[in-house]
């Protein structure tokens, strides 16, 4: 007569061959017979948490592995099986804690290292997941999980160069990791290498073309490279494999707007509040959204805030336009235009952004009003200035500024707000500026604030007038330049300021700058009186000050009829 461990054993090795053949329910079954008669059967709970989470079921499979461990405690292969279900719940802190229980007992456990390291990844600890991927690559250097997971880490670490290495690393172990392969071009990218990017992208697609990730990281690459309609052209595709891709529909947005297309623009630019990339709160209102098609006479149309003080400034010549549409408007701005904005008041009761909201029929975000009424680049509104100085302000800073002595006075900006993710790119930083300086019968004016303002003071005092201290808000620095003759400025608020004054702006500007500099002009549909210097390749901006120190020189001379 056999004895019943041995007829349990024989029990259990026909369940794993249901199991191995696919036939997940006969040897659940068998599973669930072996554990009435024994709770405790480990080797039956195991299979039984396999199972369970092979079917799509983790929360089953974590109840088997806890109890597996309520007697037997310091189980390593329960413990790190209960962190990968703990992984696939999305309790990676609990996970984290599982795998750590594990490698007590193992330190040199693979799998384990690497899915803490995951777990790690997932809770945004990406130096301690770095040290786990390292630690996996000590025992194992030809893993290419570690490889790969080390990159994202990097990735995730802005150490982009690193990044690369480490996808070339996984790549070499494995060559058609199309995920490695992917995020390769995406550090690339960060590093500027727009070419290579495009193309790591390109062998992603000729493995798989479905990839809608692709697609749109290379119509990314090719906007970086001012090839917008083929970007275009890349965004459709990704679009046709995911119609809801908020952000492929965003940057199709602008690449639409740089080609001066605004009949297509306009309306994938909505889709930037869909975007993850979007950083505005959601608007703080239930009313509906108006978007032009409504009649808005006798009714209140509230103008929501939006982006940066820039933007702001560009979309505020469309607040009289609505109200010449008999809307009676309220506008959201920040208190650092609130003087400025005074003047609108006879087009709009203004609220700041951190008031309650007055009662209001219809909403539309600021940078909406350019759909809603249709804009081209034909038909932007060219009232100017529709922003002025106030003209107390004005006299208030004409002693301050010294007499002009026959000099022309040129205000200068060379940073932009660091926190906006492209102006490691577009500030073009006081030193490159330094041989305009050189420039006779130029006095110069700081109009710089925030965290470079303190750059001038590596310059001898007589080289600008530093204004960074009593530019407190928009309305002063709108009263400076009304006295100035010139700005020079990168794309930045004052840009902006200065054009919506309608006052002379030279605008230095990055290769494939913002949209709203269009491609291939050095002047500007939304401010006449601006003149665009633009780099002819990727971070020339040595050629960009020459051409500017020139124009300047024969400012000076047309000024004093030399």
């Amino acid at each position: 007569m056999a004895r019943p461990d041995r007829a349990n054993a024989e029990a259990l090795r026909q369940a794993r061959l249901c199991a191995q053949r696919g036939e997940w329910l006969s040897a659940e079954g068998i599973c669930r017979y072996l554990l009435e008669a024994n709770p405790a059967d480990a080797a039956a709970l195991l299979l039984l948490a396999e199972l369970c989470f092979a079917q799509g079921r983790p929360a089953e499979a974590l109840d088997a592995y806890d109890q597996i461990l309520r007697d037997k405690p310091l189980d390593a292969g329960a413990l790190y099986n209960r962190g990968v279900v703990l992984s696939a719940l999305g309790r990676y802190q609990d996970a984290l804690a599982s795998f750590d229980r594990a490698l007590t007992r193992h330190p040199r456990d693979v799998a384990a290292l690497l899915n803490r390291g995951n777990a790690l990844q997932s809770l945004a600890r990406f130096a301690d997941a770095l040290e786990a991927f390292d630690a996996v690559l000590q025992i194992e250097p030809g893993n290419a999980d570690a490889r790969y997971n080390r990159g994202n880490a990097l990735l995730a670490l802005s150490r982009h160069e690193d990044a690369v290495a480490a996808f070339d690393a996984a790549i070499a172990l494995r060559p058609n990791q199309i995920e490695a392969l992917l995020n390769r071009g995406i550090a690339l990218g960060a590093l500027g290498r727009h070419v290579e990017a495009l193309e790591a992208y390109r062998v992603v697609l000729t493995h798989d073309r479905s990839r809608a990730e692709a697609h749109y990281n290379a119509g990314n690459a090719l906007r970086a490279l001012e090839r917008d309609a083929d970007a275009v052209a890349s965004y459709d595709a990704a679009l046709a494999l995911r119609p809801e891709y908020a952000d492929a529909h965003w940057n199709r947005a602008w690449a639409l707007l740089a080609l001066g297309d605004y009949e297509r623009g306009w309306p994938e630019h909505e889709w930037r509040s869909k975007s993850a990339r979007w950083l505005a709160p959601p608007p703080r209102t239930s009313a509906p959204r108006w978007l032009g098609e409504a009649e808005c006479a006798d009714r209140t149309v509230m103008v929501l805030s939006e982006q940066g003080t820039g933007d702001t400034m560009q979309y505020l010549r469309f607040v009289p336009l609505l109200a010449a549409r008999r809307a009676r408007v309220a506008l959201e701005i920040p208190r650092s235009l609130a003087r400025l904005c005074e003047q609108l008041r006879k087009h709009a009761t203004l609220v700041f952004d951190d008031e309650p909201l007055p009662p209001h029929d219809f909403y539309c975000p600021i940078a909406s009003l350019p759909l809603a009424f249709r804009t081209t680049v034909n038909t932007i509104p060219r009232e100017f200035p529709y922003l002025q100085a106030d003209p107390a302000l004005v006299a208030q800073w004409r002693e301050p500024l010294g007499p002009p002595a026959g000099a022309l006075r040129v205000g200068l900006v060379w940073a932009g707000n660091p926190k906006q993710g492209s102006e490691t790119r577009r500030g073009i930083g006081l030193a490159r500026c330094l041989p305009l300086f050189a420039v006779p019968r130029v006095r110069w004016y700081s109009l710089q604030v925030g965290e470079r303002a303190p750059d001038l003071a590596r310059l001898a005092p007589s080289a600008a007038v530093d204004l960074s201290s009593r530019l407190t808000d928009f309305a002063q620095t709108a009263a400076v330049i009304a006295n100035l003759d010139l700005v020079i400025t990168t794309d930045t608020a004052v840009a902006h300021l200065a054009g919506a004054m309608g006052k002379p702006v030279w605008i230095v500007l990055m290769f494939a700058a913002d949209w709203r500099w269009l491609r291939g002009r050095d002047d500007s549909p939304w401010y006449p009186s601006a003149r665009l210097f633009r780099q002819e390749s990727p971070g020339d901006w040595g050629g960009v000050i020459d051409r500017v120190r020139t124009e300047l020189a024969l400012a000076v001379k047309a000024r004093h009829g030399d």
